[in-house]
């Protein structure tokens, strides 16, 4: 009787040693998350960080240093301090289960100017595409209404006498130039559907751009380009910043079980990299000397 007691007792004591250590060991790894959240908003001036959805502190600490090194890795290639990648402190992060509507890892929300990253995928493979979409919107807010990109297609009822503005739209334009193959790629793909239950392809004729051909998009995209030849130069290799295949193809199989290999992502050509990234490198060597980056978008 006493030595079943005693065991009894000794078993609760380890157990609850175990729960002590296991407390321990989670108040330690909260610590540190919100640590590294406050040295993540308070070195780049985000907003805001938000996780939608329960997760381990582990996932959460794993997320939050995937974060802080892509936004240190573009501060980096972009040769920017951390002062100015802070510009105007209005960006939120939200990292949740998925997105509606689109089945997409990551996207920006104009409205919040919010970039959200999907968690249950490959987390948001594309930092750098929806950054610079926050970059599009604060520069359309200065200088017209919508987005820069957006301006590209108004370009000359736009100008209003500023200098600035139209030098940067002129030193981008080239990109969502329709006469180029990468907007009509791009066109293509947004006039392309996919048939999941048969696995049937459609192409309708090109009409109006949907997604890929829009300006922002293709402007995006183009920043991807830009972004891994400047990791490549460093020697940086991020997928969280920047996932970006030149032959991105959805595999399927069609009625006569022959399998296809179908663009689904409109991306660039060897040829088509110079000329966006000798663009990019005008556009962001323009925000660099109208001090856009030192001094704001206020």
């Amino acid at each position: 009787m006493y030595k079943k007691f005693s065991n009894s007792y000794y078993d609760v004591r380890n157990a609850y040693k175990d729960l002590t250590n296991h407390t321990k060991l989670l108040n330690s790894l909260n610590k540190q998350c919100n640590k590294l959240l406050q040295k993540i908003k308070r070195e780049f001036s985000i907003n805001s960080i938000k996780f939608t959805m329960m997760i381990t502190q582990k996932r959460k600490q794993e997320i939050l240093t995937r974060i802080y090194n892509s936004f240190m890795d573009l501060s980096s290639i972009l040769d920017l301090t951390n002062e100015e990648m802070k510009i105007n402190s209005s960006l939120n992060i939200e990292i949740v289960k998925n997105l509606e509507d689109i089945a997409a890892v990551a996207q920006f929300v104009p409205d919040t100017r919010t970039i959200k990253l999907v968690i249950d995928k490959k987390l948001g493979g594309n930092l750098a595409h929806e950054w610079f979409h926050y970059i599009d919107k604060l520069l359309g807010e200065k200088y017209s209404y919508n987005s820069i990109s957006s301006d590209l297609t108004y370009s000359d009822f736009l100008y209003d006498g500023n200098r600035q503005h139209q030098v940067l739209i002129e030193s981008i334009k080239n990109i969502v130039n329709k006469d180029r193959d990468y907007f009509r790629r791009s066109l293509e793909a947004d006039n392309t559907y996919i048939d999941w239950k048969t696995n049937k392809i459609f192409h309708s004729l090109p009409k109006v751009p949907k997604y890929y051909a829009l300006n922002r998009e293709l402007v995006a995209r183009a920043f991807e380009v830009y972004v891994v030849r400047l990791m490549a130069k460093k020697g940086i290799n991020n997928t969280f910043l920047c996932d970006f295949s030149n032959d991105e193809f959805i595999v399927l199989q069609n009625i006569d079980g022959e399998i296809q290999q179908i663009r689904i992502y409109p991306t660039v050509t060897e040829d088509e990299r110079i000329f966006i990234c000798e663009n990019m490198d005008l556009f962001i060597g323009k925000l660099k000397e109208f001090k856009f980056f030192k001094e704001g978008f206020e």
